[in-house]
């Protein structure tokens, strides 16, 4: 008889613990929902208000990357305007630094900041920094993740591999 009540406790206990797990995950999204929520709030608001006004030298941020690359010896990257706010990025694949309207003309604190920090992303790949390159592998190339899960059936469908992702 008492094994039947342990048994009892025990499976009363495991769905207690289910409970707890479930709560503790949703506990985790609604926090995580909350701060990524926040960042971008935040974000918004500093661009924002560093939007406003202009810089003493009167540079536009297009002007401003393009003497960032020009000293740091980088000439093989092109500066092109593209569409929408925050949209800005740097194109590893196409050597392209990517500046929305706003920052490519615009001659504010936030646009001189955008464009540099985009052109800091043309100078981490110029110098061929490590966990930059691993996150432009897996990002731009799709059988990056599938050749991990997939097992081959014949030895000619392994992947090629260069050697410097062994490192």
């Amino acid at each position: 008889m008492t094994t039947g009540k342990a048994l009892v406790q025990v499976g009363s206990l495991t769905a207690g613990h289910k409970h707890e797990r479930s709560f503790m995950i949703w506990m985790i999204f609604i926090g995580t929902m909350a701060l990524s929520l926040w960042a971008m709030w935040r974000v918004k608001s500093v661009y924002k208000r560093y939007s406003q006004g202009t810089v003493r030298s009167g540079l536009t941020g297009g002007e401003v990357a393009a003497q960032i690359l020009r000293r740091t010896g980088i000439r093989d990257v092109n500066i092109t305007v593209g569409e929408g706010m925050l949209g800005d990025h740097y194109d590893p694949i196409h050597k392209r630094l990517v500046l929305s309207p706003d920052n490519y003309h615009g001659r504010s604190p936030a646009a001189l900041g955008v464009a540099a920090h985009e052109c800091g992303h043309a100078i981490q790949h110029a110098r061929a920094y490590k966990p930059d390159a691993n996150a432009t592998r897996r990002h731009f190339n799709p059988r990056w993740k599938t050749s991990r899960r997939i097992k081959p059936s014949h030895p000619s469908e392994l992947p090629v591999r260069h050697l410097s992702e062994f490192s």
